[in-house]
């Protein structure tokens, strides 16, 4: 948790930065100051470059496979679409893409297919809308928000990614803080990285680490070792993406949120 001397350090830092550049802040004359290891901006930066970079090439990997493209020449125009889809016939958790070349051939998996992209279209706006929604209300009231650490929305809304070992970050320039904990160290039967956003709230020391993979034996023992890796410790068990025990709170976790997000009322009385 960052102290007030430390968060008024932070503070100091950039506004020297912002004069130093002519009154303007940018992304990249913070990370050059922050690579110094006496800047007290140094600490709220990643600098594993082995941990950033299988993110990045995660990342580019999925770029990679929606980026081949196919011609589709009709009798009165020409239709670019990507050549591979996400199969329908995947189960929950498990990776697998399909050609519409295939499609093409299978009039049901085609419409499963194209319900299936809709669906997903559909539920991204939707999800959008919400957390922003969501994080607009944080930055204007105070509190805490909970978010899947795989999720890409931390990227989308200009937010620092935090590392998976832990500790509290500067997440924007709006006073927000943010950080990866998993809610495994808190009664989840998965590991299940989280990333939390806060603002005007206190920031405790929360249980950090990387903990060891938790595949189910029984999943192992009956799909195998490399099967149950790619369904994952959340996608094997549980009983489906939306079920109960997979997208759960647990108790424990559920309740530290909560104590986070009536520090804010403390907060505020303290102040009057």
């Amino acid at each position: 948790m960052k102290s007030q001397e430390e968060l008024a350090l932070i503070r100091e830092r950039l506004a020297l930065i912002e004069k130093a550049n002519g009154g303007r802040l940018t992304p990249d004359a913070v990370v050059k100051d922050a690579r110094r290891k006496d800047s007290p901006l140094h600490g709220c930066f990643e600098w594993d470059l082995k941990k950033a970079a299988a993110a990045h090439w995660l990342d580019q990997a999925r770029d990679l496979i929606t980026s081949v493209r196919v011609t589709v020449q009709t009798t009165h125009t020409q239709v670019k679409s990507v050549f591979y889809v996400r199969d329908p016939s995947a189960g929950n958790g498990e990776q697998g893409y399909v050609s519409i070349k295939t499609l093409r051939s299978d009039k049901d998996l085609a419409r499963d297919a194209i319900v299936a992209e809709f669906t997903r279209v559909a539920d991204a706006l939707r999800r959008a809308r919400e957390l922003a929604a969501a994080l607009d209300a944080v930055r204007r009231w105070g509190g805490i928000l909970e978010h899947p650490a795989d999720s890409r929305a931390w990227s989308h809304f200009n937010l620092n990614a935090p590392s998976r070992d832990g500790g509290w970050i500067a997440a924007d320039f709006h006073g927000g803080w943010t950080c990866c904990v998993e809610q495994g160290r808190y009664g989840h039967y998965a590991r299940k990285p989280t990333l939390l956003y806060a603002h005007g709230v206190d920031l405790p020391e929360l249980d950090w680490g990387i903990g060891e993979p938790r595949l189910d034996p029984a999943v192992i023992e009956r799909m195998g070792l490399k099967r149950a890796k790619r369904l994952g410790e959340v996608g094997a068990r549980g009983g489906g993406k939306d079920s109960p025990p997979r997208i759960g709170t647990p108790e424990p976790f559920r309740d530290l949120l909560l104590s986070i997000a009536r520090s804010v009322a403390i907060n505020e009385t303290e102040q009057r």
